[in-house]
């Protein structure tokens, strides 16, 4: 009887040890993290970058809790999560290959800022004085394009942490969920024509400032900072009049994070500061007032600010011109043809 218990227990405990073998397969599971997969489409943005930067944050703590994931595809990344709840930012490329934006405030999702980087030296001097009375100016030139995306919510549950029965390889994962977005543009365009009445007299492109535009943008919130720049750039696409060749237009678009705006329309005064160099070496400086000129639409893929004006420049007798192959202040002019009218 005390054999029959005996084979009775031990035979129990080889059914245990061969059941707890069985389930000893079951050992593995990467830091106990669920990966999902963020599915990005570009097709709104009408960008094609060559990558994609994603941000988490803890949703309940509204704190960042990881390095920037990044893939070298654009149309996918997958970021692995502890268990919780996570908001994810998403935007094109790299931080290091989008030069003229920096990202502040990055701790937490509610302050993460895209900034434009500026400085307060100006690259053309000679305006540095006309473009503000402030002598905390900060000059920027055009900024690079960017597009976001936001992805909120993210629930991370127990059941959805992926354990093997085998030892996954090198690079060996399982994706427990797909979330899809839609990245859309947030840099505006500045889209700008001056018509120029004696175009003929000025030796080339002149130098311009754009006053106070934003230099920020609180993405979770989709609000512009008060941080304001002017962007320095050269009006240097040229179109002569075909019906008077004293006159033309010339033009510029300018990527940007555009305006800051209120409920009763623009929150700060911009202008359009103009530096022309004329034919006998003179400069002649125009200012002009945009607030109640600048025209806003959506072109289907961003925000769009439409400038349009006319100015006059004095008459100079030709000289042959300097052009910006003569002279380091001066720069030369694009220009663009058109067909005379019969």
């Amino acid at each position: 009887m005390v054999k029959k218990n005996i084979s009775r227990i031990l035979i129990s405990l080889l059914a245990f040890i061969a059941v707890a073998c069985e389930m000893d397969h079951l050992y593995y599971a990467t830091e106990n993290k669920a990966i999902i997969r963020f599915i990005v489409d570009w097709t709104t943005s009408k960008l094609k970058p060559n990558g994609v930067s994603a941000y988490s944050f803890d949703m309940i703590a509204d704190k960042r809790v990881d390095n920037v994931h990044i893939s070298s595809k654009a149309d996918s990344i997958d970021v692995s999560f502890f268990i919780g709840t996570y908001n994810v930012i998403l935007h094109n490329d790299t931080e290091y290959e989008i030069n003229n934006i920096t990202f502040d405030d990055t701790d937490k999702f509610s302050t993460f800022r895209a900034s434009i980087y500026a400085t307060t030296e100006s690259k053309y001097k000679t305006l540095q004085s006309k473009a503000t009375n402030s002598s905390e100016t900060r000059f920027t030139t055009e900024t690079d394009t960017l597009a976001v995306a936001i992805v909120t919510e993210q629930h991370i549950l127990e059941s959805e942490i992926k354990y093997y029965d085998h030892k996954p390889g090198l690079g060996e994962y399982d994706i427990s969920k797909k979330a899809q977005t839609e990245a859309k543009r947030i840099t505006e365009i500045i889209d700008i024509e001056v018509y120029v009445e004696n175009l003929s007299s000025v030796a080339g492109a002149p130098r311009t400032h754009l006053t106070n535009m934003t230099g920020g943008y609180i993405i979770a919130s989709d609000q512009k900072t008060d941080d304001l720049v002017t962007h320095e750039f050269i009006l240097n696409s040229r179109t002569m009049d075909p019906n008077n060749s004293k006159n033309g237009t010339i033009r510029k678009k300018l990527v940007c994070l555009g305006p800051v705006e209120d409920g009763n329309g623009f929150k700060y005064n911009h202008s359009l500061n103009m530096n022309f160099i004329l034919n006998d070496n003179n400069e002649y400086y125009i200012e002009v007032p945009l607030n109640d000129i600048i025209e806003t639409y959506h072109d289907g893929v961003q925000t769009v600010r439409r400038i349009r004006l006319n100015v006059k420049v004095p008459e100079t007798e030709n000289q042959g011109g300097t052009g910006g192959a003569f002279n380091p202040e001066i720069e030369d002019w694009e220009n663009v043809f058109v067909d005379l009218p019969i």
